[in-house]
């Protein structure tokens, strides 16, 4: 289905701020009079001037650009979304075309399955040990309690599950060195995130952006280890963290151990805004490197 250029422009010409308030996402703006606007929320993603750049995502573009990675729309649904938000603003009553209307059921449709599991997890475990430099016990107890595991391709697979223990997510790592992969498996609910619960109930809980950082934290204050929570959010976003303290009334106190780079300045100061007000907020990012996982393999030279 070819889409009329007249749709295009209509839709670039949506107000991005005024759509955005129609979707309900909380825009809180950076300083008096600036124009800048933080959603809140989705950790680091800024408007100004009709433009967004998102920077946990490395991505940034007009309002088009912005329904198809904020809402992860085709272009066809994106043009088409934005299009019928310009005719209900100017009072019109446009539908989306029979062709939208039956993608959108069928993503409705769509269900989150674990990736299927290899039969061993040889190269999870070399990777995570010899490349990470993750304890083989801590490895080798996650494997056994099914928070780590190694699917058909090859990949770390990092299940996500919800407070009934239902997998509703997985973060994907590759495990080839010279050959980075990162991303989710298909249909994941964004809202979760990768959580090693302690052995007692804790009122302190450690937030990474990687599940590798969280683990690296382990092995580097073994101490804290089934003492804590610690919840990876497979990047800056903060609706797992939402989700979590929605879940966990008895934690009062976030450790924020992101990456220490721009997009995790963003994070830190998205989540003292968004949490601050009934939790403590404790800064422990790194200071001489990226992130725990790149202090852990420089100690361990």
């Amino acid at each position: 289905m070819t889409i009329e250029k007249e749709s295009i422009k209509r839709a670039r010409q949506v107000n991005l701020i005024e759509y955005c308030r129609h979707k309900g996402l909380e825009l809180v703006e950076e300083g008096k009079n600036s124009g800048n606007y933080r959603v809140k929320d989705r950790g680091g993603l800024i408007i100004k001037e009709n433009k967004y750049n998102w920077f946990s995502k490395n991505s940034g573009g007009d309002v088009i650009a912005f329904c198809m990675n904020v809402y992860e729309l085709s272009f066809k649904e994106a043009v088409d979304e934005l299009a019928t938000f310009q005719d209900t603003q100017e009072g019109g009553r446009r539908s989306p075309s029979p062709a939208i209307r039956r993608e959108r059921l069928e993503r409705e449709k769509e269900v989150f399955v674990l990736p299927k599991a290899e039969n061993d997890n040889n190269k999870v475990f070399a990777y995570l040990t010899r490349t990470r430099k993750i304890s083989e016990d801590l490895v080798n107890r996650l494997i056994s309690s099914g928070l780590i595991y190694q699917d058909e391709r090859g990949n770390c697979v990092f299940p996500c599950f919800d407070k009934n223990g239902e997998a509703k997510a997985a973060i994907l790592r590759g495990t080839i060195p010279d050959r980075p992969f990162h991303n989710e498996a298909k249909n994941s609910d964004k809202k979760f995130g990768w959580l090693l619960k302690p052995e007692k109930d804790s009122d302190l809980v450690i937030v990474t952006e990687s599940v590798i950082d969280a683990l690296s934290i382990l092995v580097l204050s073994p101490n804290l280890d089934g003492k804590v929570y610690l919840l990876a959010m497979g990047g800056v976003g903060l609706a797992p963290l939402k989700v979590f303290l929605s879940n966990h009334k008895g934690v009062k106190r976030v450790v924020v151990s992101v990456d220490n780079d721009e997009a995790g300045s963003q994070c830190f100061k998205a989540i003292q805004e968004d949490f601050g007000v009934d939790h403590e907020i404790i800064d422990r990012r790194p200071k001489n490197k990226k992130d725990w996982n790149e202090v852990l393999c420089s100690r361990r030279k």
